[in-house]
């Protein structure tokens, strides 16, 4: 996940995975941008709450560990093989203690952004409401320029595979 802090001069940001190779590359990613990163660690996300105080951070971004369904669908068949109703039921389940955990360090009128690129509702809008029992309004369409909706609490896309994207969804809390 990516969280970050208001500070006078701009955003203070911090980086967090349990996988180190995901790590790298989102710290080469945030470089290429140019972006300075406070703090970077190495948590199980489900229990990030136990780094930080309550609601240090005015915005969260959550990249959630899912079954990949927009990327299978997307067009890498590979993936298909790992793919079954057991590992979405433990995914949905590691996904709510992440979005629990991260909820809690939300300052009040923060926002958190829930992404996943996989398309089924136990792993997207359930878990939004199963975690923190909020009910988010879903828009379908594939990428394309003209379809992005301007995204705000409780809404959400949808995104279908086409020629312009894999699958995936984002969630606004």
């Amino acid at each position: 996940g990516l969280y970050a802090n208001t500070l006078v001069e701009g955003l203070e940001y911090y980086a967090n995975d349990l996988s180190q190779p995901r790590l790298a590359r989102l710290v080469k990613l945030l470089k290429k941008h140019n972006v300075q990163i406070a703090g970077l660690t190495k948590y199980d996300a489900r229990f990030i709450d136990r780094a930080y105080p309550a609601e240090s951070f005015d915005r969260i971004l959550i990249d959630a560990p899912c079954s990949g369904e927009g990327v299978i669908l997307g067009g890498n068949s590979k993936l298909l093989g790992t793919w079954s109703t057991a590992k979405v039921k433990r995914l949905q389940q590691l996904q709510i203690g992440i979005l629990k955990s991260s909820w809690k360090l939300l300052k009040p009128n923060g926002r958190l952004v829930y992404a996943t690129c996989t398309l089924n509702k136990n792993e997207n809008e359930r878990v939004i409401k199963k975690a923190l029992g909020i009910t988010v309004y879903v828009q379908e369409s594939p990428l394309g320029l003209s379809s992005q909706p301007v995204l705000s609490h409780a809404k959400a896309w949808r995104i279908l595979p086409s020629e312009n994207s894999i699958g995936f969804f984002v969630a606004v809390l």
